[in-house]
């Protein structure tokens, strides 16, 4: 299941505050890309956050990877799950285009 996650830093820290994670928290979002668990990431422009495309069982299992950030378990991080599925217009153009062929 493909689920998008708005992981966005706590207002109530300052930047200071969130450098001594910065490596782990690094560290760990790579090891969640090698098992596939994260496909995409994304910065947000102004620093925020990120955006994730994960892959996961289901939304609790997502949960649960996120809980095991550095940052999630120092009450850092507030995430927004939404799991997603394929757009149904992309489907069904693909389904007229393979008809034409």
């Amino acid at each position: 299941m493909k689920i998008l996650i708005i992981a966005l830093r706590s207002t109530d820290h300052s930047p200071s505050d969130f450098a001594p994670y910065l490596d782990s928290e690094a560290a760990r979002a790579f090891d969640y890309m090698e098992e596939d668990f994260i496909r995409d990431i994304y910065s947000l422009r102004d620093g925020r956050g990120v955006i994730i495309v994960a892959e996961a069982e289901s939304e609790s299992s997502a949960r649960a990877k996120m809980a095991e950030l550095p940052l999630s378990k120092a009450g850092m991080l507030n995430c927004e799950y939404f799991p997603v599925k394929a757009y149904r217009v992309m489907k069904q153009a693909a389904d007229l285009l393979r008809d034409k062929n």
